[in-house]
């Protein structure tokens, strides 16, 4: 789930691809094993400091993240399932195969994509300590929020913006920024909708004051193609140079020159 180690610069914050969400998975499964996988693979989540975990719950009208402790209201299948139905998008589904075919050359449309984005610990510890979130030995206070006029918590914000930027802010149904573990990350889950021209009979279809009607598509395999991870990791316009690496199906690993 973490992303793979590959040398890179320190303050590089990496952008790791960590699940695929296919119609006939069990999206409360899938969230509880990720969960279990993180806890039984890194030992340290520290439930003293769960209470500073915060959910961003989409923009306001300014365009500023709207975040708080609270859960959202609907459960993530909910949301998932309410934007593809928004945007009028087709699901392929096929209750047929198994696990292992969903996780490689899949027929299922992926309704999802959960990423988690982070920075290296030792730059993360720097920014809290520069926070002043760090105690007299050199760990994580326990006894007071994360400040909002911080660089960890602005950060995270510059995060969340550039996700909404890159996949669109309405196709992002889900961020939550982890604080209890032990490398402070934000996960990030994207319905991966594009809009196309609507057609019938190979024809554009247009509206009654004749603009060409759009409709939604789950557009996986190109929103996450090798290519377009590769664009992201040095398209340099994220905050503090984001890359992208180790993703599951095994794209995102180059980074010195474009995949062909």
């Amino acid at each position: 789930i973490m992303a793979r180690q590959h040398k890179a610069p320190q303050y590089n914050v990496a952008c790791a691809e960590c699940m695929k969400i296919h119609p006939s998975s069990s999206i409360s499964g899938l969230q509880k094993e990720a969960e279990e996988r993180i806890a039984k693979e890194s030992q340290n989540i520290d439930h003293e400091r769960s209470f500073m975990n915060l959910t961003i719950h989409g923009l306001d009208v300014f365009g500023n993240p709207v975040v708080n402790h609270e859960k959202p209201e609907r459960s993530l299948e909910e949301r998932i399932y309410g934007r593809i139905n928004e945007v009028g998008a087709k699901v392929r589904f096929d209750k047929q195969e198994t696990s292992v075919e969903r996780g490689h050359n899949s027929k299922e449309s992926v309704i999802c994509e959960g990423i988690i984005f982070q920075v290296s610990h030792e730059r993360s510890m720097e920014l809290l300590a520069e926070d002043g979130m760090l105690d007299e030995k050199g760990q994580i206070r326990k006894d007071r929020e994360l400040p909002v006029d911080g660089k960890v918590y602005s950060l995270f914000m510059d995060t969340y913006r550039f996700a909404c930027e890159r996949f669109g802010a309405d196709n992002i149904v889900g961020a939550y920024i982890h604080l209890d573990e032990y490398t402070p990350h934000m996960h990030v889950f994207v319905v991966p909708v594009t809009m196309k021209e609507s057609r019938y009979a190979g024809k554009v279809r247009l509206d009654e004051h004749g603009k060409p009607i759009m409709k939604g598509v789950l557009d996986a395999k190109n929103i996450f193609s090798p290519g377009e991870v590769w664009r992201i990791q040095s398209g340099g316009k994220s905050p503090e140079g984001y890359v992208y690496r180790g993703c599951n199906n095994g794209c995102g690993n180059k980074s010195e020159a474009e995949p062909d």
